[in-house]
C-alpha cells in the first residue's frame, strides 16, 4: 500500500497567477523521486496518476478545500511511454552513468581547483568512491524501473489526486494545463457515512433476517430456520466500512488480511462496530448468510462512522490490487453523487469483483447518492418483517435493484468476542446480499460479476414488498442454489 501513495506538494507560488505552476513529488517519508518523475519544468508529466495526496505549502487543508483530479488513460500512456522512453535511453546509453567515468571527471576537476578539493577527494578514496557511486546508481535504474513498471500495472485502476487548496483559480489553472485531453474531471472530496439508521428491537424471530430470505415460495412465514443450502466456502468478502472486530467468535479462524486507511496501516481495527456489524450480517456463524465464508476488513470510515470520497476510493483500490477470487465487495456507506466515487466502483466490478452497496437512508431517490448511483454497484434498498419499504429506505427505479432486510437486525458488536447490537439502515440490507453473492459464488466459484447479478435476480421473489416508491419489487433470496432440506440447516432463534 505505502510504496504506491505519492506525497505530492503544490508550491506556495502556484497560489499566484503570475507565477508558473511548480510541482514537487515526493515518497511518503519525504525524500525526492528520481528525476524521471520529477522535472519541474514540465509540470503536466509529474501529476502521477496513482492514489496520492496534494498538499499545497501554504496550508489549505480544511476538509471543503479537497478537490479530487481523475486523469484519463491519454494521460496515463503518456506517463507511461515518457518514463519507458527515458528508462530504456538510460539503458542504451550505461556510458553516460559508468562509474569510472564519472570518477575521472572528478579527478579532472579536482586537479584544476588544488586545495580543499583535491586532498577530499584522496582522503575520500577510490574505491569508496566507486562503491558509493555503483550503489547509487543500482538504487536509481531499479527504482526508475519499478515506476515504470507500476504505472503498467495500475493502469486499469481507478485512481485519483486528491488536491488540497482554497483557491479556486488553482482548479481552473490545471484544468487549462491539462485540458479535455488528458483530465476527465475535478471535483470536491466529498463526505462519507455510514447508511445506518436508528436502532430497533427485534421483530419476531431475533435473525428474522435470515429466516425471510430462504422461504422457499418468498411468503413472509418464518419457522425459525435458516437453509440457504450452502455456505461461502472458498469464497472471499471485503466489508468496506469502519473495520471489524477480528476476536469476534462469529469468524474464528476465517479471518484474511486487510487494511486501515483512516491510520494508514495494514490493521483494520473496528472502533464504531457499523464494519462488524455487516460482516457479521454477510460471513458471521451465528448471525450471518454465507457462514464459511472468509472475511476481509477494509477500513476507510473512522471512529465516528466518518470518511471521504478518496478515502473509499483508496479502499476499493485496495480490495482491486489485493482481491483473492472469487470475491465480494460490501458497501454500507454513501455520500452526495461522486463521479469518481462511482467509477472506482465500476473499475472494481470489472476487475472481477462484485460489489453490492447500500441504497442510503435519507428516503428519497438513490440516484443522488454515491457510491449507490454507480451504474456496476448492486444497489439495496431496505425491508421491514412485514414486507414493506423501511421507512428511511432510499429508492428509485434507475438506482436500485433489490430489497433485502434491513430493519432491526441482530449481528456482531464490537467490545468483546460475543458482543451483539440490533440496528437498522440499508447498510444492514447490504450484506445480506454481500452474503447470498458468497452463495452463489460458492456454487459458481468462475462466475463474473455479471454472472452473479443474474442468479440473485433470477432467484429474487417478486411483487411481494409494499411502498416500494418505483423501486424493482425485488425481495432477496438466499435460495440461489437448489438445496436439499436439513442440510446446512441452522436454528435462527
Amino acid at each position: 500500500m505505502a510504496s504506491h501513495v505519492l506525497l505530492v506538494g503544490l508550491l506556495c507560488a502556484a497560489l499566484h497567477p503570475s507565477s508558473a505552476s511548480r510541482w514537487l513529488l515526493q515518497d511518503e517519508e519525504g525524500i525526492d523521486l528520481p528525476p524521471v518523475l520529477n522535472d519541474n519544468e514540465a509540470h503536466k508529466d509529474n501529476l502521477v496518476r496513482w492514489n496520492a495526496t496534494v498538499d499545497d505549502y501554504c496550508g489549505n487543508d480544511h476538509p471543503m478545500n479537497r478537490w479530487i483530479m481523475k486523469f484519463n488513460d491519454s494521460y496515463v500512456k503518456l506517463l507511461q511511454d515518457t518514463c519507458e522512453g527515458q528508462m530504456n535511453s538510460a539503458e542504451a546509453h550505461p556510458e553516460t552513468y559508468e562509474c569510472e567515468s564519472l570518477y575521472s571527471s572528478l579527478e579532472v576537476a579536482a586537479e584544476r581547483e588544488q586545495g580543499y578539493a583535491k586532498d577530499y577527494l584522496e582522503e575520500l578514496g577510490k574505491e569508496n568512491i566507486l562503491g558509493y557511486c555503483e550503489s547509487l546508481l543500482s538504487y536509481w535504474t531499479k527504482t526508475n524501473r519499478t515506476v515504470c513498471e507500476d504505472v503498467s500495472e495500475y493502469l486499469a485502476m481507478v485512481e485519483m489526486i486528491v488536491l488540497s487548496t482554497a483557491n479556486t483559480e488553482i482548479l481552473e489553472e490545471i484544468r487549462m494545463a491539462f485540458g479535455s485531453e488528458y483530465l476527465n474531471y475535478i471535483e470536491r472530496n466529498t463526505p462519507v457515512q455510514l447508511d445506518q439508521s436508528e436502532g430497533g428491537q427485534t421483530v419476531g424471530s431475533s435473525l428474522w433476517g435470515l429466516d425471510r430470505i430462504d422461504q422457499q415460495e418468498g411468503e413472509a412465514t418464518y419457522n425459525g430456520n435458516y437453509n440457504p443450502g450452502g455456505t461461502g466456502s472458498g469464497v472471499h468478502v471485503y466489508i468496506i466500512d469502519t473495520g471489524i472486530n477480528a476476536v469476534h467468535n462469529d469468524w474464528s479462524g476465517r479471518v484474511g488480511n486487510g487494511v486501515n486507511y483512516i491510520d494508514n496501516n495494514d490493521d483494520p481495527s473496528d472502533c464504531h462496530g457499523h464494519g462488524t456489524h455487516c460482516a457479521g450480517t454477510a460471513i458471521g456463524t451465528v448471525y450471518g448468510v454465507a457462514k464459511q465464508a472468509t472475511l476481509h476488513g477494509v477500513k476507510v470510515l473512522s471512529c465516528s462512522g466518518s470518511g471521504s470520497s478518496s478515502g473509499v476510493i483508496s479502499g476499493v483500490n485496495w480490495v482491486a490490487a489485493n482481491r483473492i477470487n472469487p470475491a465480494v465487495a460490501s458497501m454500507s456507506l454513501g455520500g452526495g453523487f461522486s463521479q469518481a466515487s462511482n467509477d472506482a466502483i465500476n473499475s472494481l466490478f470489472d476487475s472481477g469483483v462484485v460489489v453490492t452497496t447500500a441504497a442510503g437512508n435519507d428516503n428519497q431517490d438513490a440516484c443522488s447518492h454515491s457510491p449507490a448511483s454507480a451504474e456496476k454497484s448492486f444497489t439495496v434498498a431496505s425491508s421491514t418483517s412485514s414486507d414493506t419499504r423501511s421507512s428511511f429506505s432510499n429508492y428509485g427505479s434507475q438506482c436500485t435493484n433489490m430489497f433485502a432486510p434491513g430493519s432491526s437486525i441482530l449481528s456482531a458488536w464490537i467490545g468483546s468476542s460475543t458482543a451483539t447490537n440490533t440496528i437498522s439502515g440499508t447498510s444492514m440490507a447490504t450484506p445480506h446480499v454481500a452474503g447470498v453473492m458468497a452463495l452463489y459464488l460458492g456454487h459458481h466459484p468462475q462466475a463474473t460479476p455479471a454472472e452473479v447479478w443474474q442468479g440473485l435476480l433470477d432467484a429474487a421473489y417478486l411483487g411481494i414488498i409494499s411502498d416500494t416508491q418505483g423501486t424493482p419489487n425485488r425481495l432477496l433470496s438466499a435460495l440461489v442454489q437448489p438445496c436439499s432440506l436439513g442440510e446446512g440447516e441452522t436454528s435462527t432463534d
